[in-house]
Protein backbone atom coordinates (compact mmCIF):
# COMPACT_ATOMS: atom_id res chain seq x y z
CA UNK A 1 0.00 0.00 0.00
CA UNK A 2 2.93 2.62 1.07
CA UNK A 3 4.83 1.63 -2.03
CA UNK A 4 1.71 2.05 -4.27
CA UNK A 5 0.97 5.08 -3.06
CA UNK A 6 4.58 6.75 -3.55
CA UNK A 7 4.19 5.76 -7.23
CA UNK A 8 0.86 7.28 -7.76
CA UNK A 9 2.21 10.23 -5.93
CA UNK A 10 5.41 10.10 -8.61
CA UNK A 11 2.81 9.65 -11.30
CA UNK A 12 0.89 12.51 -10.37
CA UNK A 13 3.74 14.71 -9.90
CA UNK A 14 5.03 14.10 -13.38
CA UNK A 15 1.43 14.59 -14.76
CA UNK A 16 1.47 18.01 -13.20
CA UNK A 17 5.47 18.76 -14.78
CA UNK A 18 3.79 17.80 -17.88
CA UNK A 19 0.87 19.52 -17.91
CA UNK A 20 2.93 22.93 -16.99
CA UNK A 21 5.89 22.60 -19.35
CA UNK A 22 4.82 20.80 -22.04
CA UNK A 23 1.10 21.87 -22.64
CA UNK A 24 2.41 25.71 -21.78
CA UNK A 25 -0.56 25.75 -18.56
CA UNK A 26 0.31 27.85 -15.50
CA UNK A 27 1.88 26.39 -12.30
CA UNK A 28 -1.01 26.85 -9.89
CA UNK A 29 -3.31 25.47 -12.55
CA UNK A 30 -1.53 22.69 -13.54
CA UNK A 31 -1.78 21.70 -9.90
CA UNK A 32 -5.33 22.29 -10.02
CA UNK A 33 -6.26 20.39 -12.99
CA UNK A 34 -4.10 17.57 -11.85
CA UNK A 35 -5.83 17.59 -8.27
CA UNK A 36 -9.61 17.68 -9.92
CA UNK A 37 -8.50 14.63 -12.07
CA UNK A 38 -7.23 12.46 -9.72
CA UNK A 39 -10.32 13.44 -6.93
CA UNK A 40 -12.18 12.13 -9.93
CA UNK A 41 -10.30 9.18 -10.78
CA UNK A 42 -10.77 7.83 -7.65
CA UNK A 43 -14.33 6.23 -7.25
CA UNK A 44 -12.87 4.39 -10.50
CA UNK A 45 -10.65 3.13 -9.10
CA UNK A 46 -11.27 2.64 -5.71
CA UNK A 47 -14.90 1.68 -6.37
CA UNK A 48 -16.70 4.56 -4.35
CA UNK A 49 -15.52 7.95 -2.70
CA UNK A 50 -14.63 6.07 1.05
CA UNK A 51 -13.21 3.26 1.62
CA UNK A 52 -12.41 1.29 4.51
CA UNK A 53 -9.25 -0.69 5.66
CA UNK A 54 -10.69 -1.63 9.43
CA UNK A 55 -10.93 -5.41 8.00
CA UNK A 56 -7.56 -5.37 6.65
CA UNK A 57 -4.71 -6.27 9.23
CA UNK A 58 -1.77 -3.57 9.20
CA UNK A 59 1.56 -3.09 11.62
CA UNK A 60 -0.23 0.69 13.12
CA UNK A 61 -2.97 -0.95 14.05
CA UNK A 62 -0.47 -2.23 16.95
CA UNK A 63 0.51 0.95 17.73
CA UNK A 64 -2.96 2.37 17.42
CA UNK A 65 -4.08 0.16 20.71
CA UNK A 66 -1.06 1.09 22.25
CA UNK A 67 -1.43 4.77 21.72
CA UNK A 68 -4.87 4.05 23.44
CA UNK A 69 -3.98 2.25 26.38
CA UNK A 70 -1.40 5.02 27.81
CA UNK A 71 -3.95 7.50 27.20
CA UNK A 72 -6.24 5.46 29.16
CA UNK A 73 -3.84 4.68 31.84
CA UNK A 74 -2.76 8.48 32.38
CA UNK A 75 -6.38 9.86 32.05
CA UNK A 76 -9.01 7.10 32.40
CA UNK A 77 -11.60 9.81 31.22
CA UNK A 78 -10.12 11.32 28.23
CA UNK A 79 -12.28 11.46 25.32
CA UNK A 80 -8.99 11.38 22.58
CA UNK A 81 -5.64 9.53 22.78
CA UNK A 82 -2.23 11.30 22.89
CA UNK A 83 -0.73 9.23 20.26
CA UNK A 84 2.78 8.55 21.85
CA UNK A 85 3.38 5.96 19.48
CA UNK A 86 2.65 7.34 16.46
CA UNK A 87 4.63 10.60 17.71
CA UNK A 88 7.57 8.73 18.68
CA UNK A 89 7.59 6.76 14.98
CA UNK A 90 7.11 10.35 13.29
CA UNK A 91 9.94 11.52 14.94
CA UNK A 92 12.36 8.69 13.66
CA UNK A 93 11.20 8.66 10.40
CA UNK A 94 11.64 12.95 10.17
CA UNK A 95 14.76 12.47 11.47
CA UNK A 96 16.03 9.75 9.15
CA UNK A 97 14.47 11.94 6.59
CA UNK A 98 15.49 15.17 7.63
CA UNK A 99 19.27 13.41 7.08
CA UNK A 100 18.32 11.90 3.86
CA UNK A 101 17.06 15.38 2.48
CA UNK A 102 19.91 17.57 3.99
CA UNK A 103 21.99 15.26 1.98
CA UNK A 104 20.40 15.04 -0.98
CA UNK A 105 20.34 19.36 -1.15
CA UNK A 106 24.15 19.07 -0.40
CA UNK A 107 24.76 16.94 -3.33
CA UNK A 108 24.93 18.69 -7.20
CA UNK A 109 21.41 17.35 -7.96
CA UNK A 110 20.06 19.03 -4.64
CA UNK A 111 21.91 22.08 -5.35
CA UNK A 112 20.64 22.42 -8.52
CA UNK A 113 17.36 22.23 -7.29
CA UNK A 114 17.75 24.53 -4.79
CA UNK A 115 19.45 27.25 -7.30
CA UNK A 116 16.19 26.60 -9.69
CA UNK A 117 13.74 27.29 -7.29
CA UNK A 118 15.55 29.90 -5.71
CA UNK A 119 16.98 32.02 -8.95
CA UNK A 120 14.75 34.75 -10.10
CA UNK A 121 16.55 33.74 -13.93
CA UNK A 122 18.05 30.70 -13.75
CA UNK A 123 20.43 31.18 -16.37
CA UNK A 124 23.38 28.60 -15.41
CA UNK A 125 21.33 25.94 -16.25
CA UNK A 126 19.87 25.12 -19.62
CA UNK A 127 16.87 24.41 -20.78
CA UNK A 128 16.72 21.13 -21.19
CA UNK A 129 18.11 21.25 -17.57
CA UNK A 130 15.59 23.18 -16.20
CA UNK A 131 13.20 21.00 -17.30
CA UNK A 132 14.30 17.96 -16.28
CA UNK A 133 14.78 19.20 -12.93
CA UNK A 134 11.20 20.40 -12.44
CA UNK A 135 9.84 16.99 -13.23
CA UNK A 136 12.33 15.46 -10.82
CA UNK A 137 11.40 17.66 -7.85
CA UNK A 138 7.54 17.65 -8.82
CA UNK A 139 8.10 13.72 -8.59
CA UNK A 140 10.17 13.28 -5.44
CA UNK A 141 7.77 16.05 -3.62
CA UNK A 142 4.28 14.35 -4.58
CA UNK A 143 6.02 10.85 -3.99
CA UNK A 144 6.35 12.12 -0.57
CA UNK A 145 3.13 13.46 -0.39
CA UNK A 146 1.31 10.15 -1.26
CA UNK A 147 3.82 8.37 1.30
CA UNK A 148 2.54 10.51 3.71
CA UNK A 149 -1.09 9.68 2.67
CA UNK A 150 -0.99 6.09 2.68
CA UNK A 151 0.33 5.88 6.30
CA UNK A 152 -2.51 8.66 7.25
CA UNK A 153 -4.78 6.41 5.72
CA UNK A 154 -3.36 3.82 7.69
CA UNK A 155 -3.50 4.93 10.80
CA UNK A 156 -7.66 5.85 10.03
CA UNK A 157 -8.60 2.91 8.80
CA UNK A 158 -10.01 4.10 5.64
CA UNK A 159 -9.94 6.95 3.26
CA UNK A 160 -12.09 9.26 1.67
CA UNK A 161 -12.30 11.07 -1.73
CA UNK A 162 -11.59 14.30 -0.12
CA UNK A 163 -9.52 13.75 2.72
CA UNK A 164 -6.31 15.31 1.36
CA UNK A 165 -7.82 18.98 0.95
CA UNK A 166 -7.76 20.01 4.40
CA UNK A 167 -4.62 18.66 4.77
CA UNK A 168 -3.18 21.10 2.67
CA UNK A 169 -4.20 23.91 3.80
CA UNK A 170 -3.20 22.21 7.31
CA UNK A 171 0.47 21.81 5.93
CA UNK A 172 0.75 25.30 4.26
CA UNK A 173 -0.18 26.94 8.16
CA UNK A 174 2.93 24.83 9.71
CA UNK A 175 5.56 25.46 6.72
CA UNK A 176 4.78 29.46 6.97
CA UNK A 177 4.44 29.72 11.02
CA UNK A 178 7.74 27.46 11.78
CA UNK A 179 9.54 29.24 8.62
CA UNK A 180 8.27 32.56 10.35
CA UNK A 181 9.42 31.52 13.97
CA UNK A 182 12.66 30.45 12.88
CA UNK A 183 13.32 33.64 10.82
CA UNK A 184 12.68 35.79 14.00
CA UNK A 185 14.40 33.78 16.06
CA UNK A 186 17.86 33.72 13.66
CA UNK A 187 17.24 37.45 12.46
CA UNK A 188 18.15 35.95 9.17
CA UNK A 189 16.22 36.09 5.86
CA UNK A 190 18.19 33.24 4.27
CA UNK A 191 18.44 29.50 6.19
CA UNK A 192 20.40 26.90 5.61
CA UNK A 193 19.28 23.34 4.64
CA UNK A 194 18.86 21.91 7.93
CA UNK A 195 17.15 25.06 9.22
CA UNK A 196 14.35 24.81 6.62
CA UNK A 197 14.00 21.58 7.75
CA UNK A 198 13.85 22.56 10.99
CA UNK A 199 11.55 25.20 10.82
CA UNK A 200 8.93 22.62 9.36
CA UNK A 201 9.36 20.18 12.30
CA UNK A 202 8.77 23.33 14.73
CA UNK A 203 5.62 24.36 13.01
CA UNK A 204 4.21 20.73 12.64
CA UNK A 205 5.07 20.43 16.53
CA UNK A 206 3.60 24.16 17.66
CA UNK A 207 0.14 23.16 15.17
CA UNK A 208 -0.42 19.63 16.73
CA UNK A 209 0.31 21.12 20.71
CA UNK A 210 -2.11 23.72 19.99
CA UNK A 211 -4.88 21.47 18.54
CA UNK A 212 -4.20 19.37 21.47
CA UNK A 213 -4.52 21.87 23.85
CA UNK A 214 -7.79 22.51 22.31
CA UNK A 215 -9.37 19.49 22.19
CA UNK A 216 -8.22 18.75 26.19
CA UNK A 217 -9.91 21.92 26.82
CA UNK A 218 -13.34 20.64 25.52
CA UNK A 219 -14.05 22.72 22.38
CA UNK A 220 -16.15 21.62 19.64
CA UNK A 221 -14.65 20.43 16.08
CA UNK A 222 -15.96 23.99 14.71
CA UNK A 223 -14.49 25.98 17.63
CA UNK A 224 -10.59 24.34 17.63
CA UNK A 225 -10.79 25.22 13.53
CA UNK A 226 -11.76 28.70 14.42
CA UNK A 227 -9.37 29.22 16.99
CA UNK A 228 -6.26 27.52 15.30
CA UNK A 229 -7.08 29.96 12.63
CA UNK A 230 -6.98 33.25 15.02
CA UNK A 231 -3.70 31.70 17.10
CA UNK A 232 -1.87 31.20 13.75
CA UNK A 233 -3.06 34.90 12.77
CA UNK A 234 -1.86 36.30 16.22
CA UNK A 235 1.78 34.25 15.80
CA UNK A 236 2.22 35.26 12.47
CA UNK A 237 1.44 38.77 12.65
CA UNK A 238 3.88 39.27 15.80
CA UNK A 239 6.68 37.71 14.05
CA UNK A 240 6.24 39.92 11.16
CA UNK A 241 6.78 42.55 13.87
CA UNK A 242 9.66 41.37 15.51
CA UNK A 243 11.48 40.29 11.76
CA UNK A 244 9.71 41.88 9.20
CA UNK A 245 11.31 39.55 6.69
CA UNK A 246 8.97 37.41 7.13
CA UNK A 247 5.90 39.17 5.77
CA UNK A 248 7.62 38.17 2.47
CA UNK A 249 6.63 34.30 3.21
Amino acid sequence: CVGLAWCGGVIAGTMTAAVNRLLGIGKIVSSILIMLFLITLIPYLTGGSSVGLLHGKHWLASVQAWDLSVTRTILPASAFSFHPGFILIGLVVAFIATIAINRFFKARLGLQLRYLGSATSPNLLSARQQQGLIFLGLAIGNGLVGLGGAIEAERNGGFSQNMGLGVILISLACLVLGESILKTVVRRDQLHVREYLFAVLIGVLGYSLLLKLLLFAGLTFLDVRLTTTLFLLLLLTLAARYHPNTARL
